[in-house]
C-alpha cells in the first residue's frame, strides 16, 4: 500500500510552533507517521476493486463455459432420452397389433370350437322337441 503524503518535518516545526517542546513534537510526528503505515489510500482501494473485478469477470465467463457445457448435455440427453421414448413407443405399439391379432385368432378358433358344439347342443335339444309329444 502507497503511503499519503505527509511531511513530517513541517509537522513537527508546527508542533513547535505550538508550543511542543522538540522531543514532544517528534513524537507526535512518530505516532502519526506509525498510523499511516495501516492507512489505506483511494489508489489502494481502486487497485483492490480493479483486481476483484477481473477475478469476479474471469469467473463469470468461467461460470458462462460451464453453463453452455451443461446446456449441451442436458441437450443430448434430451434427445436420447426422445429416442427411447420412441422406440418404447413402438415396442408397445408392436406389442399391442400382436395382442389384438392373438385376440382375434383366438375369437376364431373359440368361435370354430363352440359353435359346431352348440348347434350340436341345439340340434339335439331341436331333435328331442320335436319327439316330445
Amino acid at each position: 500500500m502507497s503511503e499519503p503524503g505527509f511531511d513530517t518535518l513541517a509537522a513537527s516545526q508546527k508542533l513547535q510552533d505550538s508550543s511542543f517542546e522538540r522531543r514532544q513534537a517528534e513524537g507526535v510526528v512518530g505516532v502519526i507517521v506509525d498510523a499511516q503505515q495501516n492507512l489505506v489510500t483511494k489508489d489502494d482501494l481502486k487497485q483492490v476493486e480493479d483486481r476483484l473485478t477481473g477475478k469476479i469477470d474471469a469467473q463469470g465467463v468461467r461460470l458462462d463455459g460451464d453453463i453452455k457445457v451443461l446446456d449441451g448435455k442436458i441437450d443430448a440427453l434430451g434427445v436420447r432420452l426422445d429416442d427411447k421414448f420412441e422406440m418404447l413407443s413402438g415396442k408397445i405399439d408392436a406389442q399391442g397389433d400382436s395382442l389384438k391379432s392373438s385376440i382375434s385368432s383366438l375369437r376364431t378358433i373359440m368361435l370354430g370350437a363352440v359353435l359346431p358344439v352348440w348347434l350340436t347342443i341345439l340340434g339335439v335339444g331341436v331333435a328331442i322337441w320335436m319327439k316330445l309329444p
